[in-house]
């Protein structure tokens, strides 16, 4: 019963790091799209804007994700980060997008999305 309840946690600790993630991801979302009209923004510059608030809410995730599980923070950021990428994944594949396409820009943000979970991890073991 005791392996039950910490999978339980476990899984509760990974749900509320992924939910952080992504109300994070949506506040920042709005605040760009506003900077983006405001500024008049190619799109070169936009998809860089939101890759950089991809890795800012895959950071906060991690380390919120690594800090409340207190062990093994390095890998609760990066299945923070790996379980973001794979909703949003799945959330991109259910538009009219095509998901054969650039293969290279889905590589660089799994990579970008594991590696900031990753990084806010470790941050979570420097805290005071």
């Amino acid at each position: 019963m005791d392996r039950w309840v910490g999978k339980r946690k476990a899984a509760s600790i990974l749900g509320k790091a992924v939910l952080l993630t992504y109300v994070m991801t949506a506040l920042l979302l709005l605040l760009f799209a506003f900077l983006s009209l405001q500024f008049q923004l190619d799109a070169g510059q936009i998809s860089i804007g939101i890759l950089c608030i991809y890795g800012i809410a895959c950071l906060a995730g991690g380390w919120y994700g690594a800090l409340k599980a207190g062990k093994r923070r390095l890998f609760w950021g990066l299945g923070v980060g790996i379980l973001y990428f794979l909703i949003l994944l799945l959330i991109s594949g259910m538009g009219d997008r095509s998901l054969r396409g650039d293969w290279v820009q889905l590589l660089s943000s799994l990579l970008l999305c594991g590696a900031s979970g990753m990084a806010g991890g470790i941050g979570a073991g420097w805290r005071g």
